[in-house]
Parts: structure tokens; sequence; C-alpha cells
């Protein structure tokens, strides 16, 4: 078929218009429309850089992760310097436990000079779940120093500040997001988690440890196993090692169901302290500096 002169500058103008369309929903929070209007967009130009990075940031609220993925490969093979597409795919790759990948293209997002809160604290979560947990802290610090309000990044870092034994720190961490958000399930969890089981005697607190943890469990319904298995462990330091038996087991059954093999490993090695009336004690990293 020939393609007419006219042809293609009337497809980018319609692509053009439709990818605006799309940024109007956006704006008003419906992300459904927006997508629609952006894979319009992209039916007529297939190449329209800014409707493809919108697309995938709509896709990934919406937690449509395989397309998301499929979508964000396909736009970095087109735009392989591109700080934002390699952003979005890093996105896609963390959202699908590809934590690896994610992180070389993090990385290379930020050798792009695409630069902002949303890629070190992106990266900062790959390199958490990677047992990275130095470099972690130093990207969620850099997050959280370009934007001091994003919660998730400083629970991720209070975990990453527990996992290096700069326990205190992470309690200070923990406590300044429970100050904005008292039913941050995540922060009563981790404060609880350190009030049961740190080594030092100074950090413990037993009673509050089995408050919070019993806050943490009713916020999401009993249905974590991580969280039941803070509360048996507060249970067990607090003395009450018959109801930190029975929600151990809670927590075992629940993480089996979902094949969390190694944290039902981790939950069954506390069980045994607990069956001989014995609190579990976190084994504490050198703190680092």
């Amino acid at each position: 078929m020939q393609i007419e002169p006219e042809y293609l500058p009337a497809q980018n103008n319609l692509a053009w218009l439709l990818h605006t369309t799309g940024l109007d929903f956006e704006r008003k929070g419906d992300t459904k429309k927006a997508i629609e209007q952006y894979k319009r967009a992209l039916e007529h130009n297939p190449r329209h850089l800014d409707a493809r990075n919108r697309l995938a940031a709509m896709l990934g609220q919406r937690d449509r992760i395989d397309q998301m993925l499929e979508h964000c490969t396909r736009t970095v093979e087109l735009y392989p310097d591109d700080g934002p597409a390699r952003f979005y795919l890093a996105q896609s790759l963390l959202k699908n436990r590809q934590t690896g990948q994610a992180i070389v293209h993090y990385r290379q997002a930020l050798k792009l000079d695409y630069v902002n809160e949303s890629v070190h604290g992106g990266l900062a979560d790959a390199l958490r779940m990677e047992g990275e947990f130095e470099q972690a802290v130093r990207h969620f610090a850099e997050a959280l120093r370009l934007k001091p309000d994003l919660t998730d990044s400083r629970v991720g870092f209070a975990k990453s500040l527990t996992e290096l034994g700069r326990t205190q720190a992470a309690i200070d961490q923990y406590k300044r997001v429970l100050r904005y958000q008292a039913n941050h399930f995540e922060a009563l969890n981790g404060l609880a988690w350190i009030w049961a089981t740190a080594g030092d005697l100074a950090l413990r607190n037993p009673d509050s440890a089995v408050e919070y943890a019993h806050r943490a469990c009713e916020l999401t319904m009993n249905t974590h196993p991580e969280m039941l298995d803070t509360l048996a462990a507060a249970y067990a330091a607090s003395g009450k090692f018959s109801d930190a038996v029975a929600t151990a087991q809670k927590a075992i059954k629940l993480a089996d169901k979902s094949d969390r093999n190694d944290l039902v490993n981790q939950i069954r090695e506390r069980l045994v302290l607990y069956k001989s009336n014995k609190a579990y004690r976190m084994k504490e990293s050198s703190p680092v500096d």
C-alpha cells in the first residue's frame, strides 16, 4: 500500500491528541480511561515515547504486571537511552520479583540522568530484597533526602537498618512513620519485632511489642504470616509461651499455604524455642555507621 505524504503527520497529530486526552483522564484519577487513550495513541504512532511511558505508569498503578513488563521491554528496545523508559522497565521487573534485572535498569536510569526519589527508592527496594543492605540504606537515604514523606521508603530504610544491626536508628525511623500514620501495619510490625527480639536488653519492650504486633495482626485481619510471627515472638518475650506456640503454629499454616518455605522453616526454628519456654533473639550484625 502506498502511504500518502499527509498520512504520517495526520497519524502523529491524532496520537498527540489522544495522548493529551489520556493525560486529562490521568489527572482526574481515571486510570482505566487513561490507559485506553494511551493505547489508542500508540495505535496511530507506536513510537510516541511520552504515551509509551505514561501507559507504563498506568499499567503499574493497576497492577497489570505482565502487560507492563512486555510493554516496557519493547519501549527500551525502541529507546535504550531514555531514562524514564529504563525506570519503568525496572519497576515492572521489581513488581515481577526479578530484582537482579531491576537493579541493572534502575542504575542505567541514574546513569542517563533520570534522578529522582522514585528511582532511588525503587533501587533501594531491589537492593534490600537482594540482601545488599548497606547499598540499600544509601539509596533509601537519598530518596528520603529528596522527598522526606515517602512512607514506604522510610519503612524499607528501617528494615535495612535492622538487618545491619542499627536497631536504635531503625526504631527512630519506624516511630517517625507512626507519628503520621498510626496504623501503618508494617511500621507497627517492624517496631514490635525489635522490641520483642533485640539482643540489647535496653532496646527490648515486650509489653509494647505485644500491643503493636497485635494491632498489626488486626489491621491485616490475621492473614499475614510475618505479622503473626512477630506476635508469637512478642508473646514469648513477655513469657506467654503457650500463646507464642499457638500463634507461631497459625503463622506456619499461613506461610505454608503461600509456599513461603523459607519463612516456614524460620518460624519452626522459633517454635522449638517457644516450646522450651525460651524467647527468640535476633542475631545482630555489627552496627555500620
